[in-house]
């Protein structure tokens, strides 16, 4: 039985707008691919509503950062779309490797640190130490998940770096995301 004892109102003392979430915009829905697919993927396209070139969120900094690794990336006005650089006749890596210090966006950045993976050249992402604490050691738990896949990666105090799988490779893998629903749908 529960039993209410008193009623707490919080009062917010002024309104501002603020941008719509890209939460759930950075990792894949159960219905259809999230930017790292659109991005991986020659002929995919994803339109993200809500997500500005200038938005302060967080997650919105790590679809960004797509960009800057080679996705075909462009913002109108109420949304970004993610598109893959690629031809599905081009054999050449669809993205390009980056170094960036993500600490303004560590949850988004594990889909960076999942798109590094088949990205021309090596990867480096940092002040990430925040990962090490939540529902699992979210470095810990991507290093071994690429590992598994043939990239390799190493990992430090609050960074992550790592070279691609290799041109070719294929491997059926089981990966295990250590209970933290960030990492299963990284």
């Amino acid at each position: 039985m529960l039993r209410m004892i008193s009623i707490v109102r919080y009062v917010w003392p002024a309104i501002r707008p603020c941008n719509a979430a890209a939460r759930g915009a950075d990792f894949p829905r159960i219905r259809g691919p999230g930017p790292t697919q659109a991005a991986l993927v020659p002929g995919s396209a994803l339109e993200i509503p809500g997500v500005s070139e200038v938005s302060e969120q967080p997650d919105s900094r790590a679809i960004r950062l797509l960009g800057t690794m080679g996705a075909d990336l462009r913002f109108v006005p109420g949304s970004a779309a993610v598109g893959c650089r690629a031809r599905a006749d081009d054999a050449a890596p669809p993205l390009d490797g980056r170094h960036a210090d993500l600490a303004d966006c560590p949850d988004g950045a594990l889909m960076a640190i999942a798109a590094a993976a088949v990205a021309a050249g090596g990867s480096r992402f940092e002040g990430l130490g925040t990962l090490r604490v939540k529902e699992s050691d979210r470095l810990a738990a991507m290093a071994e998940g690429l590992g598994r896949i043939g990239a390799r990666a190493r990992i430090g105090a609050d960074w992550i770096e790592g070279d691609p799988v290799p041109a070719g490779h294929r491997v059926a893998a089981t990966i295990d995301p250590h209970r933290d629903h960030r990492v299963a749908m990284s």
